[in-house]
């Protein structure tokens, strides 16, 4: 691993959950989808995507869910186009909240995925493969500007995805 150099970018975003949850909401959806968008295909991305949980339940039960949480922000970057093996995932769950206050407003903060995106630079000439237009319902509803028909490719009656409910 290099050093940073000064032309590296960094960006640091967090998707939250709702109580007992795995399940990308539609905010989170698309605050991913500009995310994924941004990052250019001539460049080397590495994603780093930490999954937390609160501390209300059993620590083990947090710690799973942290790592689901994690799984399914990563999947769905995937399906958006970042390639697999530049996403990374780790899940800390309730060992490192932000808050420790039991009102709502804090435990919303520690139920969440913290997303560092760095770009280490340019792509070998060799590696940049042209970029052809995906099929999925995800991609499409990335560029349409209709706010229903985007609604609609994350409603639950989707389909498989990282829309699934996985709540306990």
């Amino acid at each position: 691993m290099t050093a940073p150099t000064r032309d590296e970018t960094v960006v640091h975003a967090d998707v939250y959950f709702d109580f007992k949850s795995a399940r990308l909401r539609a905010d989170a959806a698309k605050m991913l989808q500009d995310k994924a968008a941004s990052m250019s295909r001539t460049d080397t991305w590495v994603v780093l995507v930490t999954g937390y949980a609160d501390r209300q339940g059993p620590a083990v039960y947090n710690k799973v869910l942290a790592q689901r949480r994690a799984d399914t922000v990563k999947q769905f970057l995937v399906e958006l186009g970042v390639p697999e093996s530049s996403v990374k995932v780790v899940a800390l769950g309730p060992e490192a909240t932000l808050c420790d206050d039991p009102g709502k407003e804090c435990q919303q903060l520690n139920r969440r995925v913290h997303l560092e995106i760095r770009r280490l630079g340019p792509v070998a000439a060799a590696a940049v493969a042209p970029r052809t237009p995906m099929s999925s319902p995800l991609r499409s509803a990335s560029r349409s500007s209709s706010s229903s028909s985007w609604r609609a490719a994350f409603s639950p009656s989707a389909g498989p995805g990282p829309t699934r409910s996985t709540s306990r």
